[in-house]
């Protein structure tokens, strides 16, 4: 066995592969498989579903026949599934041929069909309808042919148009004579002196008028006859039309002894395919087939049965000159006569044991040797799925191996790239022509990659299906010889001619093989092995094919190539915005895009590209691109270490003083500025003319807080993709402005070229996006994009001579910034601690509440929430403000140490009792600046205040509630607080508790103190006003109550005196402004009762001042009256001010007064007179001037007039004092209520 430079067994020497291909090889004629019935059938597979095939097939044989009615099938299947094969074997078993019986795999089906197909002459007849005109013309004119063939002895039938002329012609010659016939008969031939006659006798009449159809003479003879004699008779009526003549054929079958007519007819969809721009021929050819089916209008002598190949339905070829309306409606009228016809389904399954026997047959000991390379086929999944995405769902190990090297997705593009050819590339052509041109390199161990099958698609003698698909193949064709094949020799430095016979293995073969599978995709976007095309994908579809230092770069590679190409300005290409693994397709438009963007060339400007590349650099850098004039400041929010923070941006020539003038570069305070300059210039200025311009301001001794990044300079070539893209957006930036520049394209071409732009946009986009990163060194340079003769490196040079910076570091533009922004800043702030993210409010708020809390611990140590935990950690801890452990948090002299360093600093200075807020912010400065922003400052500051518990004042203020954090500023100072001493601490928290319900903790600190007396405070100012009033209110009926408001002999006070107590204390502690006098006077008050009565006494004043109010205190005094000689009258009065003598807290007032009221109506109510004398007015008492009340009456009153009748009875009463007037009331609601 021959071997290959490495030493693996050639394929050739396991399989046989033919060293050179004729056009007929693998492609069968229907009309070839039957004369050659013998070759036929010695390389015919039969597999289960071809098997089951011919059984549909016979089956509607017999069924035709039997019913005597015509039928017709399609024999569906793809471009090399055996159409023509299939029916030169039906024609053979029809035949009753030997060979055709033995086939093996067709013995159930024989035996089954056997029984009618015994002793039947059908007659078997062969169609190709390539090349004819007219249907009637194939089917008609192919029966006469055939049958002049088979029975040369018999009359042929009549089909032609001419046949009837010529019986008329007959009819008038017996009737005229010849004499008189042939005298009108002339013909006439034009000649170069004029119009010669040519006359006609009995011989030369008798001759043409017999001689075949196509022969000149009888062409010459219908011509002189239509012209004498039928002027009406039409000149291109060959032949009758389709249905009639069916009908002839049949009879003249059914004389010549036939039971049936079998029609297989090859390359009938192909014939109406390969003409589908023609709406008039796809309109009248097309609805002819319908014929073949028995007719409604006529009975054929014996039945016709119609097996027509078909490899997809015939409306998938209606060509562009159809409009979607005709599209439609056509389509409408072929879907209705093709359902008349019955369908049998040649399966692309049956390729794989096809192609394995035909084609793959190994050479004695070789299977084995194909069978151990198919096992070192990778089944990594990514690749091995891909390359099952094959002929169907059957797809699998098995199919695999009887096609190997060949994979199931290629095998699958190859069957459906094929339908968009004529029939000379079926399958197993196009499969043995690969094997050909990698005979003498194909290893046994090499799997054939996807891409080959382009070439091969692409050699001489292809020809499209259809004009549609003629223009995409030259799309391809011209896309990859004009813009990729240049490139991709450039990309591997060969010229045309170094490129021809390089081994498969090449690289540069390598890398076209990817492109022209890209190709395939864009011709045939349906096949599923092409479909959503990734970069992953076109490695496993080319596996083996792609050479890589590491397994598993292989994506890396085709993303990169064709990422690689489409930035160099092939529009045609698109990836999708997946990073790792995108969509790549090509668009194969043949579209005149550049003429569009010509248009708009004068937009390409030195501003317009700066003002372009400043806002690509920003983005790069993660930056909002500012939108004001080159050299004006941007200033740019980050965050470092946790903090907020800004650094003001300028895009500018740092070399030009008139763009950036020496003010224009120096930093304002102690922010930070960063010079970003241009990577090119104007004239022969480079990089180190900018350094020039920083290094003569250091040597004037100018300092500042700046910083200025020289990028190294784009070559030519990325200065004009520069200028393209400038053009590109402009363009692109508004569809109006898109339709005005394209206005001279075609609706349909518009749009292509708007999609080809957006690309080729996109694609710049991303080129100088990387370019950028080489130019300001994020990236490793190429020669390509970095122009090295004007200075190589990228440079950082600041103005600060503290700063020692290095090259930029970073795998992004960003990262570069952040690893700048990070070295200036820590310069400036070394000692800032490390937060893992940005520091937030609210977990400030956070670490301030456990702060609170542990400084009011006596141990310093509070739990932690679980919630809580990690910002604990992640705030406090890098702040060394306390420690967060797993379960609590400590602030100890330990774990604060600031404590310590700000108390020695206050010591220094003498500073113990009251310290300024700005001293505590310059001491955190100390010895090294920390640059803390406000709010975590001002946390540090607090926290200090709280360790040491001291207070808040303000100028004259104080002390005064502890600011917001990032408020605290220098205007504040923290004192030492004045506290109570430590038994007027123990009872204020006592009496707040008991007196005023408000809780503190025992320990004594500032917080604690003010935390009380704020509570307490506000308490007390809320059971003001109700304390004051039930004071008043119990002085104005202590007669009534029988109140004294004095200390008895026990030293106890009455509900008075009680009353006037508790209004003094919560008087006193309302109006106390200072947290110690409030506190010492809670403590020291002196109280008239116990704590929890003078709070019952408090909090129930509200209610008892309102029973006050609310109680009819001369109903009660009538009573009281009473009470000297009435029991009952004295029983009411004597308990209720018994109760009124009694604290809240023996009995409550409220419900004492509503009951002694009611106890007086009703005693009250009892009271009616009996035979009551009359009343005299006594001698004197008269006023003339004066109406006495009425002493009897009724009257009707409301809530408002309730006081006028009180009054007439109050007049009442003084005008009869020794009389008593008696009351009785009734109250109306709706209904009466008493």
């Amino acid at each position: 066995m021959a071997a290959s430079p490495d030493g693996a067994t050639l394929l050739r020497d396991v399989i046989e592969i033919p060293e050179s291909l004729s056009a007929n090889d693998f492609v069968l004629k229907l009309s070839d498989g039957v004369s050659r019935i013998t070759a036929t059938l010695d390389s015919y597979v039969v597999t289960p579903q071809l098997a089951q095939s011919f059984d549909q097939a016979l089956g509607y044989i017999r069924g035709t026949l039997e019913k005597g009615v015509s039928d017709a099938v399609f024999l569906h299947g793809s471009f090399g599934s055996g159409k023509s094969h299939f029916m030169a074997v039906l024609n053979a078993i029809l035949q009753h041929n030997p060979d055709a019986r033995g086939l093996r795999g067709l013995e159930p089906v024989l035996d089954k069909h056997d029984g009618w197909l015994a002793g039947k002459k059908l007659l078997c007849l062969n169609y190709h309808l390539m090349g004819a005109s007219t249907v009637e013309e194939a089917v008609l004119g192919g029966y006469v042919s055939q049958i002049a063939q088979l029975h040369p002895d018999a009359s042929l039938p009549e089909v032609h148009s001419t046949d009837r002329l010529f019986a008329d012609a007959d009819r008038m010659r017996a009737r005229q004579g010849d004499e008189i016939f042939f005298r009108s008969l002339v013909s006439r031939a034009a000649g170069g002196w004029g119009t010669l006659n040519t006359s006609w006798d009995a011989a030369s009449y008798d001759r043409a008028r017999y001689a075949p159809v196509g022969d000149e003479a009888r062409g010459t003879l219908v011509t002189a006859l239509v012209d004498s004699y039928f002027t009406s008779f039409t000149r291109g009526a060959e032949y009758i039309p389709l249905e009639e003549g069916l009908e002839v054929v049949s009879g003249h079958a059914r004389r010549l002894g036939y039971q049936g007519v079998v029609l297989f007819i090859d390359e009938l969809v192909l014939w109406l395919a390969s003409r589908s721009n023609d709406t008039t021929f796809v309109n009248r050819e097309g609805p002819k087939l319908s014929k073949l089916v028995e007719s409604a209008s006529s009975r054929r002598p014996v039945p016709l049965m119609s097996f027509v190949a078909r490899q997809r339905d015939i409306k998938d070829f209606l060509g562009a000159n159809f409009t979607g309306a005709e599209k439609y409606a056509t389509g409408e009228t072929f879907r209705w006569w093709e359902d008349r016809f019955n369908k049998i389904v040649l399966a692309d399954g049956n390729l794989p044991l096809i192609v394995e026997r035909r084609l793959l047959s190994p050479k004695p000991g070789g299977r084995e040797a194909l069978d151990s390379a198919f096992a070192h086929v990778t089944r990594e999944p990514k690749v091995w799925n891909v390359l099952l995405d094959g002929l169907d769902d059957s797809s699998d190990q098995v199919s695999f191996r009887r096609t190997y090297p060949f994979s199931p997705a290629l095998v699958s593009t190859m069957v459906a790239l094929s339908s968009l050819l004529q029939r000379e590339r079926t399958g197993l052509r196009t499969m043995a022509e690969l094997l050909r041109r990698g005979r003498d390199e194909l290893r046994v161990d090499d799997l054939i990659p996807v891409g080959d099958v382009y070439d091969v698609l692409m050699s001489a003698g292809m020809v499209p299906l259809t004009d549609d698909i003629a223009q995409h193949f030259t799309n391809a064709r011209t896309l990859f010889e004009e813009k990729l094949l240049p490139r991709l020799l450039d990309r591997h430095r060969l010229t045309a001619d170094q490129a021809e016979g390089l081994p498969r293995t090449h690289a540069f073969v390598s890398d076209a093989r990817l492109v022209k599978t890209a190709l395939l995709a864009a011709i045939a976007p349906n096949v599923p092995a092409l479909r959503t095309l990734t970069a992953q994908k076109l490695a496993a579809l080319n596996h083996g094919t792609i050479r890589t230092r590491l397994a598993g770069e292989e994506t890396g590679k085709v993303l990169a190539l064709f990422r690689a190409l489409g930035q160099s300005g092939v529009s045609e290409i698109h990836l999708s915005d997946d990073p790792k693994n995108p969509l790549i397709t090509i668009q194969l438009a043949g579209v005149d895009y550049e003429s569009v963007l010509d248009r708009v060339r004068n937009q390409d400007t030195t501003g317009e590209r700066r003002q372009l590349l400043r806002r690509l650099v920003f983005s790069s850098l993660g930056a909002s691109a500012p939108t004001d004039t080159l050299g004006g400041g941007y200033t740019h929010s980050f965050v470092w270490r946790g903090s907020r923070r800004t650094v003001d941006l300028v895009y500018g020539n740092a070399r030009n003083t008139d763009e950036l003038p020496d003010s224009a570069l120096l930093a304002e305070g102690d922010r930070w500025k960063l010079i970003i300059d241009f990577p090119f210039d104007e004239q022969n200025f480079g990089p180190n003319d900018d350094l020039a311009r920083i290094e003569n301001l250091e040597s004037r001794g100018v300092r500042s807080r700046t910083v200025v990044w020289v990028p190294a300079f784009f070559t030519s070539e990325r200065e004009n993709d520069l200028g393209e893209l400038v053009c590109l957006r402009y363009l692109l930036a508004s569809d109006d402005r898109f339709e005005q520049n394209a206005n001279h394209l075609s609706p349909q071409d518009r749009s292509a070229a708007r999609a080809i732009l957006t690309n080729r946009k996109t694609m710049f986009e991303g080129k100088l996006a990387q370019v950028l990163q080489q130019a300001y060194g994020a990236a490793e340079r190429e020669e390509a994009d970095i122009d090295s003769s004007r200075g190589h490196l990228s440079f950082y040079k600041s103005l600060d001579p503290q700063l020692d910076l290095g090259a930029p570091v970073g795998a992004k533009l960003a990262d570069c910034l952040t690893h700048l922004l990070d070295q200036m800043l820590s310069a400036q702030y070394p000692a800032h601690p490390h937060f893992p993210s940005e520091v937030r409010r609210g977990e400030i708020a956070t670490v301030l509440e456990y702060l609170e809390a542990a400084a009011a611990d006596e141990l310093g140590r509070v739990p932690v929430a679980a919630k809580d935990r990690d910002v604990l950690k992640k705030v406090a801890n890098p702040l060394k403000l306390g420690e967060a452990l797993e379960n609590a948090y400590l602030l100890t002299s330990d774990t604060f140490p600031l404590r310590r360093q700000f108390t020695q600093f206050a010591a220094q200075d003498g500073l113990e009792q009251s310290i300024g807020v700005g001293k505590l912010i310059a001491w955190l400065d100390q010895p090294q600046a920390r640059g803390l922003d406000a709010a975590v400052r001002g946390l540090v500051v607090a926290a200090f205040a709280l360790a040491q518990d001291r207070e808040w004042y303000r100028g004259e203020e104080g002390p005064v509630p502890r600011p917001p954090v990032d408020k605290i500023d220098a205007s504040y100072e923290l004192r030492l607080p004045r506290l109570p001493d430590e038994s007027d601490w123990k009872d204020a928290i006592g009496r707040a508790a008991k007196v005023f319900g408000v809780a503190s903790k025992d320990r004594r600190s500032a917080a604690t103190v003010n935390r009380l007396a704020a509570a307490v405070r506000e308490q007390a100012r809320t059971l003001l006003e109700p304390a004051r009033k039930l004071v008043t209110l119990l002085e104005t009926h202590r007669d009534d109550l029988g109140l004294t408001g004095h200390r008895g002999p026990d030293g106890t006070v009455d509900r008075l005196g009680l009353a006037r107590n508790a209004a003094s204390v919560v008087t006193l502690l309302s109006s106390e402004p200072e947290a110690y006098d409030l506190v010492t006077s809670l403590a020291r008050a002196a109280l008239d009762a116990a704590p929890e009565t003078l709070a019952r006494s408090l909090r129930t004043a509200q209610v008892t001042a309102f029973a006050l109010e609310q109680m009819d205190w001369d109903l009660l005094r009538a009573v009281d009256i009473r009470s000297s000689y009435d029991p009952a009258a004295s029983v009411i009065v004597k308990r209720l001010r018994e109760i009124a003598g009694y604290q809240e807290t023996q009995s409550s007032l409220g419900p004492a007064l509503a009951e002694a009221r009611r106890e007086a109506q009703q005693l009250l109510a009892k009271l009616v007179p009996v035979n009551p004398k009359p009343i005299v007015t006594p001698p004197g008492r008269t006023d003339p001037g004066r109406t006495d009340p009425p002493i009897a009456g009724t009257v009707t009153v409301t809530g408002d007039t309730i006081n006028d009748a009180l009054s007439t009875l109050k007049a009442l009463a003084d005008a009869h004092p020794e009389g008593q007037i008696t009351i009785t009331w009734q109250l109306a609601t709706g209904e009466a209520q008493t």
